[in-house]
Parts: C-alpha cells; sequence; structure tokens
C-alpha cells in the first residue's frame, strides 16, 4: 500500500497524464527492446546501466551511490514528442518515473549526458554483471 501510494504521489506531482505515461512506457519498451541491464563496477561508486550488447550503445546511467540518474541526450526526439505528448522536460520527469519503477530505486537527480562511453561499455559487457 505505502509504494502504491509513493507511485500515485510521484506521478501526480510529475504532471503527467495517465495518457501520456502509458503512452512513455509503450516507447520505451520499444527503445529498450534489445538492451540489457547491468551492474557495473567501472567507477569506484557502481552503476547499473542500460546497454545494447550488439550496438555498444548505452543510454541509461544509474549511480547506485548519490540516486543520480544519467540519460543520453538523444533518447528524446521529436517524434516521441508527438506520439507520446510531452515536451523535453516533461520526457526527463517521465524517464525519472521509468526507471524507478523498473529498478526499484528511487531518484534523486536526473541529467542527460551527450558523451561517448565506449570504454565504460566494453568494460560493462565483459565484467558487469547482467541483471533483471
Amino acid at each position: 500500500m505505502k509504494n502504491l501510494i509513493k507511485k500515485i504521489l510521484r506521478e501526480e506531482t510529475s504532471k503527467l497524464t495517465d495518457e501520456q505515461i502509458k503512452a512513455g512506457y509503450d516507447v520505451m519498451n520499444i527503445i529498450t527492446k534489445d538492451y540489457q541491464w547491468y551492474v557495473s563496477s567501472y567507477t569506484p561508486e557502481n552503476e547499473i546501466v542500460l546497454i545494447n550488447p550488439k550496438k555498444k550503445e548505452c543510454i541509461i546511467r544509474f549511480n547506485t551511490k548519490s540516486n543520480i540518474l544519467y540519460f543520453f541526450h538523444k533518447l528524446f526526439n521529436p517524434f516521441f514528442s508527438r506520439y507520446i505528448g510531452m515536451e523535453e522536460e516533461e520526457f526527463r520527469l517521465f524517464i525519472k518515473i521509468w526507471v524507478e519503477d523498473v529498478l526499484k530505486k528511487e531518484v534523486s537527480l536526473i541529467t542527460d549526458y551527450s558523451y561517448s562511453v565506449s570504454d565504460m561499455i566494453d568494460y560493462v559487457i565483459k565484467r558487469g554483471k547482467q541483471i533483471k
């Protein structure tokens, strides 16, 4: 019951409609189809990362110590904006909700990144622990 109340409050404070959230989940299921979650020890602070091992592409990184969520800035695009009815700032809030639901961890801060993390991706695929 406590988790349900937290989820409802979080969604209400994001100001996203139920339809937007459902459409966002549909889009994320499509985007992340070939991606895997890994626990990474690449940095001194463990991270959970969402990687496509075939493309060697990371779109989400979550620092488990600071609860900071990093997402690749190209994750948001104009097509999604029209389909899910979200502007970029609303999409950032949605990503926070989605990650909290998937990982069952609270996100304290969300930020985007645009740089390559190819060294980290190779390391995680070889040495990281796949989860989910």
